[in-house]
């Protein structure tokens, strides 16, 4: 098991390990692939030890994982965003995988970044838009968790296990409690950005908000408390993906000139023979 932690860090937590098979060549280890659950198909990573790539081991391990898990579910899914244009995304493809979900990157300078979206912070709130009415600013102490867990779980692959496990910092990559950063009104959660922390550079892993207040310029409030956070804890850096549907967040990174990264996506793909 700790060949294939070496291989597959981003699945395991403290409190659970996935399901895990091993490809192997005689006694060595070719090769692993690890399966959790959530929303949308079966979260699957595959990884092969580098000497055995390009061999076939990593096809096999999926081929394996589609005849044991197509009774279960109706689709498997990759555990994290995979860069379309790389390696990862040619042999997801060459799998029978599709990009399913599309995110765009962004990279902020936190010194800079401040200054240059607040006009455009400024112009949705002369119009209406922005923080709504009633609405405050918190941090994650002061966030119900549950609440939290149940608002940005669908974009974590794991599920609740892999959110709670971050947010009481014992997850690998715990969210960063002092630059993350909640939406209330009264005990209602209206929308977060969760930051974990990489050196000087704050990741965010999730900009979400309720459906009650989507585009109403909520998401351009917690992006820039955010990133002001993030430059008040020492990150001279924050980078984030979001969705290329959600066309506020987007317009909003490149009017406030936040650098574009690569294109990266949920690959997904579907099963025939679930039950």
């Amino acid at each position: 098991m700790r060949a294939a932690h070496l291989l597959l860090p981003e699945t395991f937590t403290p409190d659970r390990a996935p399901v895990v098979w091993l490809a192997l060549d005689g006694a060595d280890l070719a090769g692993a692939a690890a399966v959790g659950w959530g929303p949308g198909g079966f979260p699957v990573q595959v990884n092969v030890v580098p000497p055995r790539r390009r061999r076939g081991v990593g096809r096999a391990l999926v081929d394996r994982l589609v005849d044991i898990l197509a009774p279960e579910t109706d689709a498997l899914r990759s555990w994290t965003l995979v860069p379309e244009a790389g390696p990862a995304g040619a042999f997801l493809r060459s799998a029978g995988f599709q990009a399913h979900r599309r995110f765009l990157g962004f990279e902020t300078d936190d010194v800079e970044f401040p200054a240059m979206i607040q006009p455009v912070r400024a112009r949705f709130e002369s119009r209406g838009r922005g923080l709504p009415a009633g609405a405050r600013l918190v941090g994650l102490r002061e966030a119900p968790a549950d609440d939290l867990i149940e608002l940005v779980s669908a974009d974590f692959a794991g599920g609740p296990r892999v959110v709670r496990a971050r947010l009481s910092g014992t997850g690998a990559a715990a969210f960063e409690p002092d630059i993350s950063v909640v939406m209330m009104r009264d005990d209602t959660i209206l929308g977060a950005v969760l930051a974990s922390r990489r050196d000087d550079i704050a990741m965010i892993d999730a900009i979400v908000v309720a459906p009650q207040v989507r585009a109403r310029g909520a998401n351009v409030v917690l992006l820039d408390e955010v990133t002001r956070r993030a430059m008040a804890q020492g990150c001279r850096r924050s980078r984030f993906y979001c969705e290329d549907t959600t066309r506020d967040t987007v317009n909003v990174a490149r009017r406030a000139g936040a650098r574009e990264l690569e294109t990266t996506a949920i690959f997904r793909r579907t099963l025939s023979s679930a039950a």
